[in-house]
């Protein structure tokens, strides 16, 4: 089986970041149900470079809804059928995918996401 090539990995990544343009990611309480924040991202969303996708526009600051410790995310398509779950949370870039400002959460309290990238993987196989 062949890896993909740079060309493919970089087409991957353009389809990826078309279905998230003005799209939002959901932050939610380590209960996993409670949504504590909601970043709507501009459109495009992301920049794109040797498959790695990083969030525009960052930092971007919204007001909590609920209070609660972010322990986890996704990232919804603006027509809601696209969804990127189960993506970490922390205060730091080196344990999360998304890093926040802070990951204990007052309701109203300004809540900052600092930066988020994804990387499509080089070692997708060709099983043909």
């Amino acid at each position: 089986m062949a890896h993909i090539n740079d060309n493919i990995q970089q087409g991957l990544a353009q389809v990826f970041a078309n279905y998230f343009g003005s799209g939002v990611i959901r932050i939610f309480d380590q209960d996993g149900v409670t949504v504590i924040a909601s970043f709507p991202l501009p459109d495009p969303a992301f920049s794109i470079s040797n498959g790695i996708l990083t969030l525009l526009g960052t930092p971007i600051t919204v007001q909590s809804v609920s209070q609660g410790v972010a322990t986890s995310a996704e990232l919804v398509s603006a027509d809601q059928e696209y969804k990127v779950e189960e993506l970490s949370v922390s205060s730091s870039a080196s344990t999360g995918h998304l890093v926040l400002n802070n990951t204990s959460i007052v309701q109203g309290q300004d809540v900052v996401l600092n930066s988020y990238s994804f990387t499509i993987p080089a070692n997708i196989k060709d099983p043909g």
